[in-house]
């Protein structure tokens, strides 16, 4: 009646609440940021936010003019600049995480995975021997359409986004890496714009996603680097 749940290992808790603690100082960071902007903009004091890092700098450059602004802002850029040294000292651990770890170090080879990447679909699949194929993969992970059958209607959706959503939403980013043109070429990227050449860039970071996604379990169970020419590990191996 009942069927088993997968229990992850205490090791894989522990790095995904290191993921999920960085995910939760970063966005905090936006909002506090954001509530700069906004608090800014009604006083009349707007300017381009422009790149990340320079904000401080530019926010400085406004509330100088104005020091009765300043004491209201001052403060929230000193609780920004506390996260986003935090935030870097997260960062920094996941590195060393990942550099330690031999399958992030596997999974790595990869095109477009980086670090936190790695360690989410570590954390995620936790153990590989659980799926008996590897294209099973891309279903747990929400990235194969959904289908819709009613007699002899069929009708194929968009993905159904089951599963790990933030797994998923590393693998996007690692696709659209894979698929800008000054990146290394490979036979993932090649399919991928093909893909994209035929169904758009979007659908094609989803493909290529998804088959990253299957990729990287076969690579883990045969503990293979990524193979840039001679074709996939899902190509080498029986799925």
């Amino acid at each position: 009646t009942y069927q088993a749940v997968h229990v992850k290992s205490l090791e894989s808790q522990r790095f995904r609440a290191l993921i999920t603690a960085r995910k939760l100082v970063k966005s905090k960071t936006v909002d506090v940021q954001n509530c700069i902007q906004g608090l800014l903009d009604g006083f009349g004091l707007r300017f381009d936010s422009g790149r990340f890092a320079s904000f401080h700098r530019r926010t400085q450059e406004v509330i100088c003019k104005h020091p009765a602004v300043g004491r209201i802002i001052c403060p929230l850029l000193e609780i920004r600049t506390k996260l986003l040294a935090e935030m870097a000292e997260y960062e920094r651990q996941i590195e060393e995480v990942a550099r330690d770890d031999s399958v992030c170090q596997l999974l790595m080879t990869a095109p477009g995975v980086g670090a936190l990447t790695a360690l989410l679909f570590r954390t995620s699949i936790d153990m590989p021997t659980r799926f008996r194929r590897s294209r099973d993969v891309g279903p747990h992970l929400g990235l194969v359409p959904k289908t819709y059958q009613s007699g002899a209607t069929e009708r194929r959706g968009r993905i159904s986004k089951r599963g790990d959503a933030a797994v998923r939403a590393a693998l996007y980013c690692a696709a659209l890496t894979s698929l800008r043109g000054n990146t290394r070429s490979s036979w993932l990227k090649s399919w991928g714009q093909q893909v994209a050449n035929r169904r758009g860039r979007k659908r094609a970071a989803v493909a290529i996603a998804r088959r990253l996604a299957v990729v990287l379990h076969r690579m883990w169970v045969t503990n293979s680097p990524f193979r840039w020419e001679l074709g996939s590990v899902e190509r080498a191996s029986p799925a």
